[in-house]
Formats: structure tokens, C-alpha cells, sequence
């Protein structure tokens, strides 16, 4: 008790002591000042995103089966072409199976449709040869029968014999036309297998789930015994792809959200800071290579996706990506620099006076006020233009400030508004 009752008394001096010299020396402690100094100020734009690999791939599956094998799984490099899965495939071998006797039985029909036309166009040449020697026979009956050597009726008799033989070419020459046609039939039927060969092989493919290009797997959305390749029945079901990969994670992304206020700021080619959880301590660069157009809005605030790109680095202790997709970044676009800036604290530009403690001057549009204290403790009013601000500091481009001169920051609370702190029983 004794030792509590010596604290408070100390406390309660203390507390009257300071109220004296607050009371004592108002020149003195009247004004909190800072120094106007040469520095480099950075204007940013703050804004938050995520992570993202540049390419994303999604692999599907294009046709209806069972997942019978999953070669590559979470995190894996793969090569372009590599198999990442294999899906049941009996039903494939079977299509192919199919086609090949397909295609047996259409090379049995354009054999015999080959020979077809080697023999209707004997035939054809047959019957040429027979029209043309009825022609000749006609035609010594016909010598024969002027010089009377013979009867004319044997004339009428060759020439019937000559229109059978042409008829006898006609029929030839339809029977090598419907041969050209068995023929064409027939090679159109082994066409029409080779397509069904390639499409059963294509099919007996897509059996196996191959990487579109190099890249590290990110996500598996299938084990062993999946149904897969069935249509969605709506869209709320979740994505049909089973892979997700990306090309690479040495070069990324990050989109962030700009508040439309500050997006007239944001130019493409600018270069951006940017702290990720993982690391808070360390600052990654890189620059703005595109401002969206599209807004996305919640009840407070409208912003605009900004994407960023940068080089991704590797963890010293654990040789990982620093990086990961979806990390959440905190960027500060670099907006303007100016060095060796003539700058004063941010605080000075919002002191003010205490109503009546000073007459205010009225100032012109774009002009602010700072103010100073001189020996005696009277403010001094400075009118000053600003330019660049990083949040902290702000540049002085035109005003009477020199560099080491004190511009005025704040005031300490008065000792009249100063309350003994209640110490409970």
C-alpha cells in the first residue's frame, strides 16, 4: 500500500511539473516544427490484387469414360505432348477394330470392282471388233451384190447382222459404265473406312490426356475411377477440366484493382512495387502493361483491373518460387518522381491556426499556406504552391522556404484540457 501511494504521488508531480513548464515556457513548447528539406519523393498509387501465372492451361477431356490411370500430379513440370492421364479405352479399341474390317471388306470390293472393268471393257472391245467385221462383211455383200454375184437378200441379212453388233457395242459399252460406277462405289466405301480408322485412332488418343505445352501442373481435378467427359448438365457444375497448368512461373502477373479515382494516374510502361504476405519485408518490381476497361464495383468503391508483370524469384533457403499464383500483392504504382525536391512534412501543410490566435491571409487558387514561428513565438504565414506528394513529404515549387528552415508541424495540447488519469480502487 505504502509503495502504491509513493507511485501515485510521483505520478501526480510529475503531472503538475509538466503543466508548469508548459505554462512557463510557451515560446518553447508552444509549436512542434520539422526541418524543409532536399529529398526524392515518389507519388504512388496504391492498390491490391492477386498473383497469376501469364498462361493457364485447362485440360479436358473430349470423350465419355473411366479414369484407368493419372501419370502426373500436383506441381510436376511437364513437357509439351507429355501423358498426364489415361482414361479407359475398350470401347476405342473396339470403334477401331471395327473400322479396320471395314476397310478390309471395301479393299475385297474394289478388287472386284477393278476386275469388273477389265472385263467390261474386253467385253466392249469384243464387240467393237464384231461391229467392225459385220461392217466389212456388209460392205463385200454389198460390192457382191452389185455385180450380181450374189442375192441381195444376203446383203439385208449382213446388215441385221451389223445392228446387232452395235447394239452388242452399246450394251458393252453400258456394262463398262456400270463397272466405273462399282468401282467408284467401292473406293468411295474405302475412303469412307480410312476416315472411320482415323477417327477410331483419334478417339483411342484422346484416351490418354496429354500436356498442351510446357509448363507446372497447378491443379488435379480427377483421381482413379472418375467418370469423365460427360457433358454438363448446367452451369453450375463445377469446370470439366481436369488439369489446370501453367507455362511457366519465372515470368507472372499480378491484377490488381485501381480506385477510379486514381485510375486517370495510371499510365501503361509505369513501374510498380509491390509486398507480398510470404515476404513482407522484401519489395518486388515490375511494370503496368495493361488498364482494363471493364469496371468491377462492390457497394463502396468502383475500380479497374490493372495488370502488372513481373519476374518471379526463387527462395535462397528453399530454392521454391517466392510467388505463388493467387498470393496476394500490395502494389504502390510509381505515379511521379522528382529528386532533390524541396520538401516539407505533410503535417505542415494541415496545421492551421487556432481560431483568433492568428489572422489567416486569404490565398489564390492552387496556392497553400505554411507557417512558421519566429523568436518571440509569432506565427508567420508563407504561401506556398505544392506538387509531388509520396504521403509524407510534399514538394515545394514555388514559396520563400529554404532548405533547414522550421515550418510549423502541429501545437501540444494545452494544460487546461489536460485530465488527471482515474486510478481505480
Amino acid at each position: 500500500m505504502r509503495f502504491f501511494l509513493l507511485v501515485l504521488i510521483g505520478l501526480i508531480g510529475a503531472i503538475v511539473g509538466g503543466s508548469y513548464l508548459l505554462q512557463a515556457s510557451p515560446e518553447k513548447m508552444r509549436y512542434y516544427t520539422a526541418e524543409v528539406e532536399r529529398r526524392t519523393i515518389v507519388e504512388s498509387v496504391a492498390a491490391t490484387g492477386n498473383a497469376e501465372p501469364l498462361e493457364i492451361f485447362y485440360v479436358q477431356c473430349e470423350i465419355m469414360g473411366i479414369v484407368d490411370q493419372i501419370v502426373a500430379t500436383y506441381n510436376d513440370a511437364v513437357e509439351q505432348g507429355q501423358v498426364l492421364a489415361k482414361i479407359s479405352s475398350e470401347i476405342q479399341r473396339v470403334k477401331l477394330e471395327s473400322a479396320l474390317a471395314d476397310l478390309e471388306t471395301a479393299e475385297t470390293g474394289l478388287k472386284t470392282a477393278e476386275a469388273g472393268i477389265e472385263a467390261a471393257r474386253l467385253a466392249e472391245k469384243q464387240a467393237e471388233l464384231q461391229l467392225n467385221t459385220a461392217k466389212r462383211f456388209l460392205n463385200d455383200a454389198q460390192t457382191q451384190a452389185q455385180e450380181e454375184l450374189i442375192p441381195k437378200t444376203q446383203v439385208e441379212n449382213r446388215g441385221d447382222i451389223v445392228k446387232q453388233a452395235e447394239a452388242g457395242v452399246e450394251v458393252a459399252r453400258v456394262h463398262v459404265k456400270q463397272a466405273e460406277a462399282a468401282y467408284e462405289t467401292a473406293k468411295s466405301k474405302r475412303e469412307s473406312a480410312n476416315v472411320g480408322i482415323r477417327a477410331a485412332n483419334l478417339e483411342l488418343n484422346k484416351t490418354e490426356l496429354r500436356s498442351p505445352a510446357a509448363g507446372i501442373i497447378l491443379n488435379v481435378n480427377c483421381k482413379i475411377g472418375d467418370t469423365v467427359g460427360r457433358p454438363r448438365l448446367s452451369l453450375s457444375e463445377p469446370s470439366p477440366a481436369l488439369f489446370e497448368i501453367a507455362r511457366s512461373l519465372d515470368k507472372m502477373r499480378a491484377v490488381v484493382r485501381v480506385n477510379e479515382v486514381d485510375y486517370s494516374r495510371v499510365k501503361v510502361g509505369q513501374s510498380v512495387q509491390f509486398t507480398v504476405d510470404a515476404y513482407p519485408d522484401l519489395k518486388f518490381e515490375g511494370k503496368v502493361v495493361q488498364i482494363r476497361n471493364s469496371a468491377t464495383s462492390d457497394r463502396t468503391a468502383v475500380n479497374y483491373d490493372t495488370v502488372i508483370e513481373f519476374e518471379n524469384k526463387h527462395d535462397p533457403s528453399s530454392n521454391e518460387w517466392m510467388i505463388r499464383p493467387r498470393a496476394t500483392c500490395r502494389a504502390d504504382i510509381l505515379v511521379r518522381r522528382v529528386d532533390d525536391a524541396l520538401a516539407v512534412p505533410n503535417d505542415a501543410l494541415l496545421f492551421s491556426p487556432p481560431p483568433g490566435q492568428e489572422e489567416i491571409p486569404s490565398v489564390a487558387s492552387g496556392e497553400n499556406l505554411v507557417w512558421t514561428v519566429n523568436a518571440s513565438g509569432k506565427l508567420i504565414p508563407h504561401k506556398v504552391k505544392i506538387g509531388v506528394s509520396d504521403g509524407f513529404w510534399t514538394q515545394i515549387i514555388t514559396g520563400d522556404l529554404d532548405v533547414g528552415q522550421k515550418v510549423v508541424t502541429g501545437q501540444p495540447a494545452s494544460s487546461e484540457s489536460f485530465k488527471m488519469p482515474t486510478i481505480g480502487n
